[in-house]
């Protein structure tokens, strides 16, 4: 915010509890809106009406913004059930032996024949999910997130494993990418909305 002035000092002292709104704050963080504001103490009637308008657009955009989280936030669980349903249902089972009809010979479990080779995470998965974003603010959200954070949010989004599935490629408890993820959320949430 610019300098404040007599009249600013005075509403902000009249109004502590709503000036210290977060949707209010963001919008006064403005600066135009700021002088807006002031115009409007000083008793533009036009100031009025344009500070009105700007601050209704404003919330509504907030809105949106808060309706889409909402949707992506359970959209993502509701995924994460049906994917868990359908892993459960049919299962990947690796250490069965091929069926002869193919000319196998049976010795050789599914395991044995997949042939796994380490795979450095970190240089492969952050800069994928950096890359798959076209949001300038959650660009640089995600560029503020710790390794671990970003290749837990890799391996959901861009492979779209499950937190247990995770798990296993990290070789950690489910728990722990669960409030990893929970926590590169957060993040993510604060760094969008400041």
């Amino acid at each position: 915010m610019k300098h404040k002035s007599d009249l600013i000092e005075k509403f902000m002292s009249d109004n502590p509890n709503f000036v210290k709104q977060p949707i209010v704050k963001s919008f006064l963080a403005q600066e135009d809106n700021f002088s807006l504001l002031e115009s409007h103490l000083r008793g533009n009637e036009s100031s009025s009406n344009l500070l009105d308008e700007k601050f209704k657009l404003h919330f509504y955009r907030a809105k949106i913004v808060n309706y889409l989280s909402n949707l992506i936030y359970y959209f993502s669980i509701d995924y994460d059930k049906r994917v868990n349903v359908y892993g459960e249902r049919f299962p990947l089972v690796l250490n069965k032996t091929p069926n002869d009809d193919e000319g196998n010979n049976g010795d050789n479990s599914l395991i044995d024949m997949v042939n796994v080779d380490h795979v450095d995470f970190d240089s492969s998965f952050e800069h994928s999910l950096e890359g798959s974003v076209t949001d300038k603010r959650l660009y640089k959200a995600i560029k503020k997130l710790p390794k671990n954070q970003k290749k837990v949010l890799s391996l959901h989004f861009l492979k779209g494993l499950s937190n247990k599935e995770i798990a296993r490629v990290l070789d950690e408890s489910e728990q722990n990418v669960s409030n990893v993820k929970r926590r590169a959320f957060k993040k993510l949430r604060v760094q969008i909305s400041s």
